[in-house]
């Protein structure tokens, strides 16, 4: 991921905000789980695409409120089991 993460930084004039975001991804999910992969991913995507900083760091983030209201509801947000809203 380091690979990742330096690419996405590679330019960036204010590399502590995104710095920050990968923090706050750390803190929320597995480092070595898909969706942490994921969003940095999605990260580079957005910065290969020309994306403002900004923009960057909410594609890191992106997932972060999707688990949070899957904890507050008390479902497992990584279950393949999930049941689909309708």
């Amino acid at each position: 991921m380091q690979d990742i993460i330096q690419k996405i930084k590679q330019g960036v004039s204010q590399t502590e905000q995104i710095d920050n975001a990968i923090e706050l991804l750390k803190a929320t999910l597995s480092e070595s789980g898909l969706f942490f992969a994921h969003s940095l991913r999605t990260g580079l995507i957005l910065k290969t695409m020309g994306a403002d900083q900004f923009t960057i760091i909410c594609g890191i983030l992106h997932e972060i409120p999707e688990k949070l209201n899957h904890l507050r509801s008390g479902e497992n947000p990584f279950s393949l089991n999930r049941k689909q809203k309708t």
